[in-house]
């Protein structure tokens, strides 16, 4: 008798801490007073527009899009070699339009620790000055939906490849 009433009372402990852990999956933080890039997988932060994002294996993902965010950046790359880093790695660089539905969400409030000061390659090529690409202003974003272009050609140190993929994918 004694055997069961411990097995039991062993079962009600585990689902007990289980259902513990389960909620605690479930917290939602404020994305700008964590480093998600630090929290435990499938920590959910949520932008001062009410917009969450994810921690997932192989990123940050965009909860309402399930775009993958690469956490990994490369800098100092031209756009060609930004283009071929993310082909590389089974990605792609995200288009102005994800970049500028991002920005919208709040997605650098997600990324906090490691925006400032760069440029972010996109695959969006200028329609008519075919010589130049669009990038993404990691610290001031795209303000108004703005998003500039640079040349192709240019290496600076702070243009980088953040690469993407859809959910579930590398």
């Amino acid at each position: 008798m004694n055997f069961k009433k411990n097995v039991l009372i062993l079962l009600v402990f585990l689902m007990a801490g289980s259902a513990q852990a389960d909620l605690a999956k479930l917290e939602v933080k404020n994305c700008r007073k964590i480093n998600l890039k630090e929290e435990l997988l499938n920590t959910t932060c949520v932008t001062s527009n009410g917009s969450q994002f994810k921690k997932v294996a192989n990123g940050i993902q965009d909860v309402a899009s399930g775009l993958v965010v690469m956490n990994e950046i490369k800098s100092r790359v031209d756009h060609f070699g930004a283009t071929n880093y993310c082909s590389g790695k089974g990605q792609r660089l995200p288009t102005r339009e994800e970049f500028i539905v991002l920005e919208q969400r709040g997605f650098r409030e997600a990324f906090s620790w490691d925006m400032d000061d760069k440029y972010f390659w996109s695959s969006s090529v200028h329609p008519v000055y075919g010589v130049r690409a669009y990038v993404f202003d990691g610290q001031y974003g795209s303000q108004s939906g703005h998003v500039d272009h640079f040349n192709r050609y240019y290496t600076y140190d702070s243009y980088s490849a953040r690469c993407v993929s859809a959910a579930g994918v590398n």
